[in-house]
């Protein structure tokens, strides 16, 4: 199967997650799994809901973001720019280049966690 239909299957379930006011907190690949249907889709499954915020209102863009940064944050910069324009497409919010910013934030406070783990 195609990473694009992958990434358009979890945009679709992260979008629609967002637009129903769940805000997962903890949304990272290994909470994720993954399981071929007979269609020859993909069935996703989220774990580790603990952290998990559901409210009645539509999830902010700064949450979103905040979801986002945690899925995206193994993935290379070529893979997110096929993923993220997928997923702001699906939810209907235009990407703006400010919001790279956060995706950078993110990469740097892990290197730096991992810089200064063997200081610990």
């Amino acid at each position: 199967m195609p990473a694009t239909e992958v990434y358009r299957g979890l945009a679709t379930l992260v979008a629609k997650m967002h637009r129903r006011g769940v805000f997962f907190r903890d949304l990272s690949a290994g909470n994720l799994l993954l399981r071929p249907v007979e269609s020859g889709g993909l069935e996703f499954s989220l774990i580790d809901t603990g952290r998990m915020r559901a409210g009645a209102a539509r999830v902010s863009v700064r949450h979103r973001l905040a979801d986002l940064m945690r899925l995206c944050h193994p993935l290379q910069w070529r893979e997110r720019e096929k993923f993220l324009p997928l997923y702001f497409e699906i939810a209907g919010i235009r990407f703006a280049p400010w919001m790279r910013v956060a995706f950078h934030y993110y990469d740097w406070k892990h290197r730096i966690k991992k810089w200064i783990r063997p200081f610990r």
